[in-house]
C-alpha cells in the first residue's frame, strides 16, 4: 500500500457487463463518471447488445478516456464471460464488478478506498449495498448485514451475505477463485462469492460504512442471463447445487449446520419445482439431497409428505387446495421459515 506520510490513491478498474441496457447504461456511466475519486479505469463488456448501447458507450468514452469498452470476444453469452474478460484486461490495484443498471453514490470509491487505506491487509472487502427501485433514496432497505452466523453457512441457506457490487477485489484474489463461472445462467454471484468463502481467502465486513452503492431491485430491462424458460434455470440450479456439494466434500469442509442449511436450499428449490408444476422434479430432489446425508430419514420423509402437500395447493379443485395450502403453510413454510431466517431485504438503514 502506501507510507503513512503518502495518500493512497491506487487504480480501480471497475468492470460491467451489459447486454441491450441502453436507458439505464448511461445513469450508471454517469454516477461513475461523477465520482470524487479520480483515479479510476472502466471497462464496459458489451453481451452482443441489439439496442443502441454500443452508441452509448462511444459517446461516454469519447467524453472520458477512462472509460474502455469492447464486444465479447468469448464465444460463451453472459454476464460471467464479460466479467472474466473484464477482470483480465483490468490494469488496477482493486476491482469492483458493477451491473449496468445500478449505481455508485458520488463518494462511493473515495469512502471505500479510506476504509481499505486503514485495514489494507486482506484479500476483499465488504461494504454494504442499499436498494432503491426509480432512484437512490426511495427505498430504505440494504441487502443484506451481518447477524452473527458463518457467511458461508449463510450462503448455503440461500442468503446470500453481499451483492456484487459490495465487493473490492484484489487481483490476487480473483485469481485464486478462478473467475466467474461462465456456464452458469444464474446465481453466478452466489456460487463466486461462496467459492471465495471456502478458499478462506481473508476480508473483513464494513457493516457500519454509509451505504454508498445502490443496488436496482425492479426494473424492466433485460438482464444478462435471463433465461426464457423458468425449467432452465431450475435445472441449472441444481447443477449447480450438485457442483457445490461436491466442491465441499472434497475439501471436507461439511459440518453439521452447513448440511441443514444446503439442506434448506434443497427444499427451498424444490417448492419452486412443485409451483412449476412437476411435483416429481421436486421428489427427486429431495431424494438427492437425503442420498447426499443433507438430511435424516425422517426428516427426508416428513418434506416428502410437505411437497405432496405444496402440489395439492395447486389441485383445481378448490376445497382440496385450500385445505392443502394451509396445513402446507403451518407445518412447513412457516416453522422452515423461522428455523431458518434469511436477511436479504429485510432491515432497514437509518
Amino acid at each position: 500500500m502506501s507510507s503513512s506520510s503518502t495518500p493512497y490513491i491506487p487504480l480501480v478498474s471497475l468492470v460491467v457487463p451489459t447486454y441491450n441496457r441502453s436507458e439505464l447504461l448511461s445513469a450508471t456511466l454517469d454516477s461513475i463518471c461523477n465520482q470524487s475519486y479520480p483515479n479510476w479505469e472502466c471497462l464496459v463488456v458489451d453481451d452482443g447488445s441489439s439496442d443502441d448501447s454500443l452508441a452509448v458507450l462511444v459517446e461516454y468514452a469519447a467524453k472520458d478516456g477512462r472509460i474502455r469498452f469492447w464486444s465479447r470476444q468469448s464465444p460463451v453469452k453472459g454476464a460471467p464471460a464479460c466479467r472474466n474478460e473484464g477482470a483480465n484486461a483490468a490494469k488496477g490495484e482493486l476491482i469492483l464488478f458493477l451491473d449496468s443498471d445500478d449505481l455508485l453514490g458520488r463518494e462511493c470509491l473515495n469512502q471505500r478506498i479510506d476504509y481499505i487505506s486503514k485495514q489494507p491487509s486482506f484479500d476483499y472487502w465488504v461494504f454494504p449495498a442499499q436498494v432503491f427501485h426509480e432512484l437512490p433514496g426511495d427505498s430504505q432497505l440494504l441487502w443484506n448485514v451481518p447477524d452473527g452466523r458463518n457467511p458461508l453457512t449463510r450462503m448455503l441457506l440461500s442468503d446470500p451475505t453481499w451483492q456484487t457490487s459490495s465487493v473490492m477485489w484484489t487481483p490476487k484474489a480473483i485469481q485464486a477463485i478462478g473467475g466467474w463461472d461462465e456456464e452458469l445462467i444464474s446465481w453466478q454471484d452466489w456460487d463466486y462469492h461462496l467459492r471465495a468463502l471456502l478458499l478462506e481467502l481473508s476480508y473483513t465486513w464494513f457493516d457500519q460504512a454509509r451505504p454508498t452503492f445502490y443496488y436496482r431491485k425492479s426494473h424492466t430491462s433485460t438482464a444478462i442471463s435471463k433465461g426464457n424458460k423458468k425449467t432452465k434455470h431450475l435445472r441449472a440450479r441444481r447443477t449447480l447445487f450438485q457442483k457445490t456439494y461436491q466442491h465441499i466434500a472434497e475439501r471436507d469442509a461439511w459440518t453439521a449446520d452447513r448440511r441443514e442449511a444446503f439442506a434448506y436450499s434443497y427444499w427451498l428449490l424444490a417448492i419452486q419445482w412443485v409451483e412449476n408444476g412437476e411435483t416429481q422434479e421436486a421428489l427427486s430432489l429431495l431424494k438427492e439431497a437425503h442420498t447426499y446425508g443433507l438430511m435424516s430419514a425422517s426428516t427426508y420423509r416428513k418434506r416428502r409428505w410437505g411437497i405432496r402437500l405444496a402440489s395439492l395447493s395447486h389441485s383445481r379443485i378448490p376445497i382440496l387446495s385450500s385445505l392443502a395450502h394451509k396445513l402446507y403453510w403451518r407445518v412447513y413454510h412457516l416453522p422452515l421459515k423461522k428455523a431458518m431466517p434469511r436477511l436479504m431485504f429485510q432491515r432497514s438503514f437509518t
